[in-house]
């Protein structure tokens, strides 16, 4: 998730899993929420789309046909009323990203030069090395 979060609903519609409302993960204190997040397991992407009406948590939520639902939830020790809705289609899963992984690539490139540091070195040594003694022969 792009937030953590506990006591959300959690519904599919699309393919897509939808985690509505909640409670954040990311304190130590308990900070309702009104974040509803989509996760495409196509894509391994997840993306907000609209916010739960208001905050809550422990809410339910259920698909009839092509909508999404949730309902209810609390705040505090208040029990909500609250409805959302979320029509199939409303909100397709973004395009896969097409920009190559920097992160891979800077890695890549750093290993590359640290390796062409340490043969340089080697090389470098090898050569500046003195001739080893010449050993006077033996006479017989």
């Amino acid at each position: 998730m792009l937030e953590g979060r506990g006591g959300h609903a959690s519904m599919d519609l699309d393919g897509n899993v939808y985690a509505i409302a909640g409670v954040t993960a990311n304190t130590t204190e308990y900070v309702p929420s009104r974040t509803v997040e989509a996760y495409s397991p196509a894509n391994d992407t997840w993306w907000r789309v609209a916010d739960y009406p208001q905050p809550a948590h422990s809410l339910g939520a259920v698909r009839v046909g092509s909508t999404l639902y949730a309902m209810g939830g609390t705040i505090g020790t208040a029990s909500l009323r609250t409805m959302y809705a979320l029509a199939s289609g409303t909100s397709p899963p973004p395009p896969p990203s097409s920009q190559p992984p920097w992160a891979l690539i800077g890695i890549a490139v750093a290993v590359a030069v640290i390796l062409l540091i340490a043969v340089a070195a080697m090389l470098w040594r090898s050569r500046r090395r003195p001739p080893p003694p010449e050993v006077p022969p033996k006479p017989a």
